[in-house]
């Protein structure tokens, strides 16, 4: 029996959901890909995000019935999630975990605009509304063991405008309330994996800020860019919860930016040749990379940042990497996987129409040292095996990737490290064993977020002040 190491199957079942196998490239390869739409109605599919393994993506198509929120995966293509019942047919996906096992979004219903949760075998789940105010409510983000969504939705307090809020199965929808001073209204836009910040945008005093919210601190402003209005939106932050990305007003214009406690929000600029606005969309794992959209000619273009190359149109990367992309036009690149290696978008495609897509930077040509071993990409780097690798090997990559219940060259702060990786962390393979299957997707990823907890507590945070799209 052959057994199928789990960081590089998409048939992860998010969590004890079932769902058919979806199986993925074994390794990231340089690519743009065109993810479709859904049967009927007009061509029209736009990308939200992709799972935090960049395997499965999610967005909304014009299917035979309405709008549609859609699951897209390499193996089973784009599927129709369908609606809420009541009202008309319309929704939408924002948010989706691991091995794409649960999906969330909004869809119209009954009673008005509703956040919903789908999973395989439940369909999809109304999640309810805040009390008073418009009936209006969105899920715009989930944590990755789908336990916590976040988004927002018409309260009591907000009135005619929004109330950021929290779900859990046992609290319900629970307000996070906003930033003191100016009129009340708040909007919660991503969630770390573990549930415990949430970024957004909120009022002030001020004017419009993006803000960092804490189980333990509540909510704090992260002030803006200088120049122009007080006006920040903050859209999405890194696995710790210690950066930000988003946009703010400065004095060019709409400017996109990188928040950190110690060096407070900083612009990151245009592309070569472009103008403004330029917006910060969504930001990998580690908080390396940004990735939204900018202008160039007056035409919204796809782009990527990083420390090492700055603002980049993510059209003249790819065509580095030697694609053709005849007929293409990259609009918005949405969201990017933990890794920096898989970005969703949306653009205008060889049919003409508005199309979701799905890009590839393989990890060993990227320009920047991913794992953090002083050595930048094939062949200078040992953990790139070749160009198209991942630079995050197997043996580092805190995953029981061949299932033998032992984690990476180290042990994974757990115990005994994986005899397979023979005390490389480079070691790019953890190769599966013959005899057995391992623990299969839940116990994965049930000792994934154990592997975290260890390491987060064997070196822990370092003390800051604790102060995210349709």
């Amino acid at each position: 029996m052959r057994c199928r190491p789990f960081a590089a199957s998409a048939a992860a079942l998010g969590f004890g959901v079932a769902m058919a196998a979806a199986p993925a490239p074994a390794d990231p390869v340089g690519e743009l890909r065109g993810l479709g739409d859904l049967p009927g109605g007009a061509f029209l599919s736009a990308g939200s995000t992709p799972s935090p393994e960049g395997f499965f993506a999610v967005g909304a198509s014009v299917s035979s019935s309405g709008l549609e929120a859609f699951r897209w995966s390499y193996g089973e293509g784009m599927i129709g999630l369908g609606d809420l019942p009541g009202g008309a047919f319309e929704s939408r996906a924002y948010g989706v975990t691991p091995g794409g096992g649960i999906v969330v979004g909004a869809s119209d219903a009954a009673g008005g605009l509703r956040p919903f949760r789908w999973t395989p075998s439940g369909g999809m789940e109304d999640l309810g509304d805040l009390p008073g105010g418009p009936s209006y409510a969105r899920a715009n983000a989930i944590s990755e063991d789908g336990s916590t969504v976040v988004g927002h939705a018409g309260s009591a307090a907000s009135g005619a405008l929004f109330e950021a809020f929290a779900w859990t199965r046992a609290a319900g929808l629970v307000p996070l309330g906003d930033l003191p001073g100016g009129v009340f209204h708040s909007e919660a836009w991503s969630v770390t994996p573990d549930g415990d910040a949430v970024a957004g945008v909120a009022s002030s005093a001020g004017g419009r800020e993006a803000f960092l919210w804490t189980a333990g601190g509540g909510m704090r402003g992260l002030g803006d860019l200088p120049g122009g209005a007080v006006d920040a939106f903050g859209t999405d932050l890194s696995d710790d919860g210690q950066v930000v990305t988003g946009w703010s007003t400065s004095s060019r214009g709409l400017e996109a930016f990188r928040w950190t406690a110690a060096d407070g929000m900083v612009a990151l600029g245009t592309v070569p040749g472009g103008d403004y606005p330029v917006r910060g969309l969504a930001i990998s794992g580690d908080g390396r990379v940004v990735v939204g959209s900018a202008q160039v000619g007056g035409r919204d273009v796809a782009s990527i940042w990083d420390a090492e190359h700055g603002m980049r149109e993510l059209e003249r990367v790819l065509e580095q990497q030697g694609l053709d992309l005849t007929g293409w036009q990259l609009e918005e690149a949405r969201g990017i996987s933990r890794d920096g290696s898989r970005i969703v978008g949306v653009g205008f495609g060889p049919s003409g129409g508005l199309e979701a897509w799905i890009a590839v930077i393989p990890g060993c040509v990227n320009g920047r040292d991913d794992d953090g071993d002083g050595l930048v990409d094939h062949p200078a780097d040992p953990g790139c095996s070749k160009p198209d690798a991942v630079e995050n090997p197997a043996c580092d990559n805190d995953l029981d990737d061949d299932g033998d219940g032992f984690v990476d060259a180290d042990g994974g702060g757990l115990g005994a490290p994986d005899p397979q990786c023979a005390g490389a962390p480079s070691r790019t393979s953890e190769a599966p064993q013959a005899a057995a299957c391992g623990l299969g997707a839940e116990g994965a990823l049930a000792l994934l977020a154990l592997v975290r907890a260890r390491r987060r507590r064997a070196a822990p945070r370092v003390a800051r002040a604790a102060p995210t799209v349709a």
